[in-house]
């Protein structure tokens, strides 16, 4: 599976700028650009505990939890559902306090997911999911 390397951003000939992400392919070792028109911000609309951002191959620069009900784990996965309570393997996840704003994030790059973007929150955590908590999730999802 190809792993994002980096974003560039260019600027054409009438001066607007147009982003790319670059992709390695692990096996072969070639470069790839994508064009990258837009990363619309995807939001919640009310206080929920998970987050399916996107199904299928996707771009992911950010994800952000904010007004946490309590303690939680913020968890992010490659995945096409929210996976079930129990053990789990998040590809990152960060923990928060009640009312924090935490952000999982690459620096501008962004992370090449097969399966969709899906962010959890969690009790307890990084390698076990528990259903609880609640806040405000967004993502940045190309």
């Amino acid at each position: 599976m190809p792993q994002t390397t980096t974003s560039v951003e260019i600027y054409d000939a009438a001066g607007v700028r147009q982003n790319f992400v670059v992709e390695r392919d692990s096996a072969t070792g070639t470069f790839t650009p994508h064009h990258v028109t837009t990363a619309p911000v995807i939001a919640s609309t009310a206080l929920e505990g998970s987050h399916v951002f996107a199904v299928g191959e996707a771009n992911v620069f950010a994800v952000t939890a904010t007004g946490l009900s309590a303690f939680a784990w913020l968890m992010l996965f490659d995945a096409a559902a929210v996976p079930a309570d129990g053990p789990v393997t998040p590809l990152a996840a960060i923990q928060a306090t009640s009312l924090a704003v935490v952000q999982i994030a690459w620096g501008g790059v962004a992370a090449s997911l097969g399966a969709g973007v899906v962010a959890v929150l969690s009790t307890t955590g990084p390698f076990t999911k528990t259903a609880g908590p609640t806040g405000f999730l967004s993502a940045l999802v190309a």
